[in-house]
C-alpha cells in the first residue's frame, strides 16, 4: 500500500478529525497503522508528525515502537532519546527503552531503565512487575519477589506479578507458598497451560506426583503441543511406577 493511497484513505475515514492539530493526527495514522502491524509505513506518518512539531514527544516514542517491531535496536534508541531529550522525566520513553534492552535480553540495563520509570511512576504496576521479571530472569529470586509484591500492592489481582513471585518462591524452595499463588493465577487465568505446568513441578517437589500428573495432563489438554508439560507428564508416570504408561506416552512422538 503506497503512502500516497494511505493519505488519502485516512483523509478521508478521519475527516471529523478536523480539529485535532496536524502533530497529533499524524501520530494517530501511525499509531493505527502500527497497531495493525503496518510498522515500515507508520513510521512515515511519525515522522510527518514530528515535522509539524519536533517537540512532540510522544510521536517520538511511537516512532521508536516501531522500530523496534522491526529490530532496529539502535534506531530505536535515537527515538526514545530523542524524547528523553525532550523531557528526561518522560516515564513511558525509559519503559521503552527498558523494553528495548528486554528485546535484546539485556535484563541488567533493563532493569536500570524502568528502575528510572517505575521511580518516575511509582504507581504503574507494570514498571514494578517488570522490575521483578528483569531481576527474576538474572536469578535475583529474593529481590524479584519484593518488586512483584509492590506491584501487587499497586493492583491486588494483577496475574503476571502473582505468577512471577510464585516461581520465584519456588525457585528459593517455598514450595507451598508457590502453589497457593499458582492456584491463583490459575483461578484468574484457568486457560494458561504454563501454570499448570509449573504447578505441577512444585506438587512434584513436594512428593504428589498424583496431583502433578492431573496438572501436566491439564496443561497438555490446553495446548497439547507443549512441551515442557509433555516430558514432565513422562517423568511423573515414573515417579508413580508406571513405566509402561510412560514408555508409550514417550512412543507417541
Amino acid at each position: 500500500m503506497k503512502l500516497a493511497a494511505l493519505n488519502l484513505y485516512f483523509i478521508l475515514i478521519c475527516s471529523v478529525c478536523t480539529g485535532i492539530n496536524a502533530d497529533q493526527f499524524y501520530d494517530s495514522l501511525g499509531s493505527k497503522l502500527s497497531s495493525n502491524g503496518y510498522f515500515s509505513e507508520s513510521i512515515d506518518y511519525f515522522n510527518m508528525s514530528i515535522e509539524q512539531n519536533k517537540t512532540f514527544a510522544d510521536a517520538w516514542i511511537h516512532k521508536g515502537n516501531a522500530l523496534l517491531s522491526l529490530k532496529y535496536f539502535n534506531d530505536s534508541m535515537d527515538a526514545f532519546n530523542r524524547a528523553l531529550e525532550i523531557n528526561s522525566t518522560n516515564a513511558a520513553a525509559w519503559s521503552r527503552i527498558a523494553y528495548k534492552y528486554e528485546t535484546q535480553k539485556d535484563y541488567n540495563n533493563a532493569f536500570s531503565a524502568m528502575s528510572v520509570a517505575t521511580n518516575l511512576d511509582p504507581k504503574n504496576a507494570v514498571f514494578w512487575f517488570k522490575n521483578g521479571y528483569y531481576l527474576q530472569k538474572q536469578g535475583m529470586f529474593m529481590d524479584a519477589i519484593s518488586y512483584f509484591d509492590n506491584a501487587l500492592a499497586v493492583k491486588e489481582n494483577y496475574r503476571d506479578p502473582i505468577f512471577s513471585k510464585a516461581i520465584s518462591l519456588q525457585a528459593i524452595g517455598k514450595t507451598k507458598e508457590a502453589i497457593e499463588l499458582f492456584d491463583k493465577a490459575i483461578a484468574l487465568n484457568p486457560k494458561d497451560p504454563k501454570a499448570y505446568d509449573a504447578k505441577g513441578l512444585a506438587l512434584e517437589v513436594e512428593g504428589d506426583y498424583s496431583s502433578a500428573l492431573n496438572s501436566f495432563n491439564t496443561a497438555l489438554e490446553l495446548d497439547p503441543k507443549y512441551q515442557s508439560a509433555f516430558s514432565n507428564r513422562i517423568h511423573a508416570e515414573l515417579a508413580l511406577g508406571r513405566s509402561g504408561e510412560a514408555i508409550t506416552y514417550f512412543l507417541r512422538t
